[in-house]
């Protein structure tokens, strides 16, 4: 996971409606918690609703491409 410093260099590279929910309710004060790949798929899946014909694992891989592309 991105320590505070890389969350600020990757925000900096984001567009400004990206950067905003980016961020929307971070408290850096606050205590982590530990994060699992499960936990995330889930989370993601759970955002598609009922979406029967979307395969989540590809859908995740694509953006995480993406991302790669165009963030440095």
């Amino acid at each position: 996971w991105l320590s505070p410093e890389e969350m600020a260099d990757l925000s900096a590279q984001l567009p400004t409606l990206i950067w905003g929910i980016y961020f929307e309710g971070w408290n850096p004060a606050e205590p982590t918690w530990e994060r699992k790949k499960r936990d995330f798929v889930i989370s993601v899946r759970n955002s598609f609703g009922y979406e029967a014909e979307i395969d989540i694992d590809k859908a995740i891989a694509a953006v995480f491409k993406l991302l790669d592309r165009h963030i440095s």
